[in-house]
């Protein structure tokens, strides 16, 4: 069965001193979602738009197509990180 990410939406929260995000991840599947917390203190438009990036590689793939397109990105941003 292949299960295809429809939609990955960020919802921030104000928790008084900082923000947090949570992200919502909705398949093509009747009531299956999953929920994850990215939150980086003082940086929540950063990752709002790291997430966004995210989405835009990972919607309507499947899931095993999602978890190369992403492997690949990783892979590809840390090979180019000078020191």
């Amino acid at each position: 069965m292949d299960v295809r990410i429809s939609r990955v939406e960020t919802i921030v929260v104000n928790a008084r001193m900082r923000n947090w995000v949570f992200v919502k991840v909705t398949t093509d599947q009747a009531g299956l979602v999953g929920w994850g917390e990215a939150t980086l203190e003082w940086k929540t438009r950063a990752v709002v738009g790291a997430v966004a990036d995210l989405a835009a590689i990972v919607v309507d793939r499947t899931r095993a197509a999602s978890s190369t397109s992403t492997r690949r990105c990783t892979e590809t941003s840390s090979s180019r990180v000078a020191l």
